[in-house]
């Protein structure tokens, strides 16, 4: 073992408990205001904040909702009007590059859908790109901040589990092939 390695590994190691220790107990919290109960979220923080859209509750209501959690309080960030039609089970990432939120695919119960939305803060812009991902639901997305670009694998449709990798880069989907990939699967 390199002496670079080893003194990463004990600082590592001395820094462990401390960790441990600050996350061993859970705090309920009551804020006033909070999103309805539901299922079928995706989740994503722009680096301060929680934003949570759409869901579904009990029954067959899908949201089109958008909330933001400051580790303290709820805010109800949703516009008038312009929102993405209601869903749930997409996939979204915060593409902190562009500062915007990528809202992609899922479903209402009758349509699955292969839309792509942005959130800018203020509203939605619904992207209209040269390719998309096939409609999903269940797609796992993240930010790549190395390359700029959203990524997005595998999913749902119809039934059948996907494998395939998109990259999106804030105007147009490329499906990304590689020599190996994990196999096909859904998020939960």
């Amino acid at each position: 073992m390199t002496p670079i390695r080893f003194f990463a590994l004990l600082a590592l190691s001395a820094a462990l408990p401390q960790t441990l220790s600050a996350q061993s107990a859970w705090t309920r919290l009551s804020p006033a205001t909070a999103p309805s109960l539901r299922g079928g979220i995706s989740g994503s923080t722009d680096g301060s904040q929680f934003l949570m859209f759409g869901g579904q509750t009990v029954g067959t209501t899908f949201l089109n909702d958008l909330w933001s959690f400051d580790g303290t309080s709820w805010t109800d960030l949703t516009p008038a009007t312009g929102n993405p039609p209601g869903r749930d089970w997409h996939g979204q990432a915060f593409d902190s590059a562009r500062g915007k939120l990528v809202v992609f695919g899922g479903r209402d119960g009758a349509t699955t859908f292969s839309d792509t939305w942005e959130w800018d803060g203020t509203s939605w812009s619904q992207v209209t790109t040269a390719n998309a991902p096939s409609p999903r639901r269940l797609p796992g997305m993240v930010f790549d901040s190395n390359r700029g670009v959203v990524v997005l694998f595998g999913g749902d449709s119809a039934g059948t589990r996907l494998n395939d990798t998109w990259e999106y880069d804030g105007t147009d989907w490329t499906q990304v092939t590689t020599a190996q990939s994990p196999g096909a699967r859904w998020k939960m």
